[in-house]
């Protein structure tokens, strides 16, 4: 209010203590009869500064979190800091649940205390392209892309060392935790098929080099396991650049979430509690976690809300003899060629014009045509024969 008005006020009330009649006041003064009462009424209560506006904010907000959930709020950010577990609005909220807070705030407002409360920390600063063009595959629906990685080797009491293979699908972001005893591939095999009778059968599956996925050195066109059960089902092996394993950078932060919330967690002293475990974190997580690529949404929300069909394999599904040759499918892998000239596929070596030097090559290996085909962004410039063992 400007001083003007503080003025009026000041003079009215003077001129009323002086003997001036109400009325002749406030008609003077071009105010209202209920102004000059209100700030009479004001005056009597013998405030200092009677004349100046009060807050106009309520005093009671119904929809306003108390401190002493405030003050949970922040200790649970502090000690899962202390731990260096998760410690974002879904952590904390999860934790209240678990507590059996009454009122558990939304993610939202779980956001605004830490923010009012200074607890916030800078994201770190994340992986920035160097300017090449990374061919990427565009997915517009559950089970196009699924990204394979293994964790390990971790260790439970005893002590018991275990691996973990775990799926994520790129467009829901639903996941698939598999605990294995091993690296083998036939390992892998049986918890690949585990996966896709429950999240369904993908596309594409992309993953890294590791041996176990791909197959030996020794005979690289013979290719692994893990290969040929992808071109039996009508998948596509997708292998991501050597030494880059940012490129499956989905699955990558979920190793680091599962790591945080699951492996830290829950104390477990078998590998039968171990699977028992893993199932029950791995549905809370579809079922609760929310995700920022996904527009706040949770995993199963994304999957109800599509009209795409899934491809489940069946749950009586016995894995075949894959000792025969495959006759049909592709395999793809995206490789960055440096100044040699030289393109790795599964150790071995193709050369290559000075065109992709630098760049990133999609290479698709036909295998009904036992052709491999070279593409920068999108157009074929080598074809090699690749006849297979």
């Amino acid at each position: 209010m400007s001083p003007r008005e503080e003025d009026l006020r000041q003079e009215a009330i003077r001129r009323y203590v002086a003997g001036e009649s109400s009325k002749s006041i406030f008609t003077s003064l071009r105010r209202s009869e209920r102004w000059f009462f209100k700030w009479l009424a004001r005056y009597r209560t013998a405030e200092q500064a009677w004349f100046c506006d009060h807050s106009r904010i309520p005093k009671k907000v119904p929809g306003r979190i108390d401190m002493v959930t405030e003050d949970l709020v922040c200790h649970i950010r502090r000690q899962l800091e202390e731990h260096r577990e998760f410690c974002g609005a879904q952590a904390i909220r999860w934790e209240l649940e678990d507590l059996g807070w009454p009122r558990v705030p939304s993610l939202r407002t779980i956001n605004r205390i830490l923010q009012r409360r200074d607890l916030i920390q800078p994201r770190q600063k994340r992986y920035q392209p160097k300017g090449k063009a990374y061919p990427k595959i565009s997915v517009m629906a559950p089970n196009q892309l699924h990204q394979l990685d293994l964790m390990g080797p971790r260790y439970l009491r005893g002590p018991i060392r275990f691996y973990l293979a775990n799926v994520m699908d790129i467009y829901s972001h639903r996941v698939a935790i598999n605990p294995l005893p091993g690296r083998r591939h036939d390992v892998i095999l049986a918890a690949l098929v585990a996966t896709w009778q429950r999240l369904g059968i993908p596309t594409y599956l992309q993953m890294d080099n590791q041996l176990p996925l791909r197959g030996s050195n020794r005979y690289p066109r013979s290719f692994g396991k893990i290969i040929r059960i992808c071109l039996r089902l009508g998948i596509q092996p997708v292998f991501i650049p050597l030494r880059e394993p940012w490129r499956n950078g989905a699955v990558e932060k979920f190793q680091d979430t599962c790591q945080l919330r699951f492996l830290r967690r829950v104390h477990m002293a078998s590998f039968s509690e171990l699977l028992t475990e893993s199932r029950r974190f791995e549905n809370r997580h579809n079922s609760r976690y929310r995700y920022s690529a996904i527009k706040g949404k949770t995993p199963l929300q994304v999957l109800e809300a599509s009209t795409h069909k899934l491809r489940l394999l069946p749950g009586d599904y016995q894995i075949p003899d894959l000792k025969d040759k495959p006759t049909s499918g592709r395999i793809h892998l995206v490789r960055f060629i440096r100044s040699n000239r030289l393109l790795d596929i599964f150790s071995e070596k193709f050369t290559i014009s000075e065109q992709l030097v630098y760049e990133y090559a999609w290479s698709t290996i036909c295998v009904k045509e036992q052709k491999l085909r070279v593409f920068l962004n999108g157009n074929q410039l080598h074809e090699f024969k690749y006849q297979l063992r």
